[in-house]
């Protein structure tokens, strides 16, 4: 036997075999089938749509298992209610706030140095500096109280309350 037909043969072989393969994964007709059907089977989308829509400013935090779980509520524009809800790892959350380097207590630590001048001049500025005492809190709001002296006559006392007032 020669060389040229033994690879004859190896081909018709391989041909033989490809064939057989192809009978036995022909494409099965489209009407075997019935198309999927979605579950739940969506709900039809109202004909009205709402230019202004209402809020439900809904947002829920819970936290197990290591995660975070973000949850937010709206009203879209057909007026249906929606839950969105979002998992984050918290090692993830944490690596991600020491690489940003941002520290709330920091932030608002900076605040208060810059505000605090801010308002002593503020109240300065209205003769107000033994009457009127602010602070700027550690939360980032503010604290403040006035007394005013017992010797001034009534008409010096209502500018002075009015001015602190305003």
């Amino acid at each position: 036997m020669k060389a040229g037909c033994g690879v004859l043969l190896l081909a018709a072989a391989i041909l033989a075999g490809a064939l057989s393969f192809l009978v036995l994964v022909r494409p099965t007709p489209r009407g075997e089938r019935p198309p999927p059907v979605p579950a739940p089977a969506p709900t039809p989308l109202p004909e009205t749509y709402a230019s202004r829509v209402a809020s439900l400013n809904r947002f829920r935090r819970t936290e197990t298992d290591g995660r975070y779980y973000l949850t937010y509520g709206l009203i879209d524009h057909h007026g249906r209610r929606h839950e969105l809800t979002c998992a984050i790892d918290r090692r993830t959350h944490e690596a991600a706030l020491a690489a940003f380097g941002y520290k709330k207590t920091e932030i608002r630590a900076a605040a208060r140095k810059r505000l605090q001048p801010w308002l002593d001049r503020q109240v300065t500025g209205r003769g107000l500096a033994g009457d009127l005492h602010v602070v700027v809190a550690a939360n980032g709001g503010y604290e403040w109280h006035w007394t005013l002296p017992d010797a001034l006559d009534e008409s010096e006392r209502s500018r002075r309350r009015a001015e602190i007032e305003s």
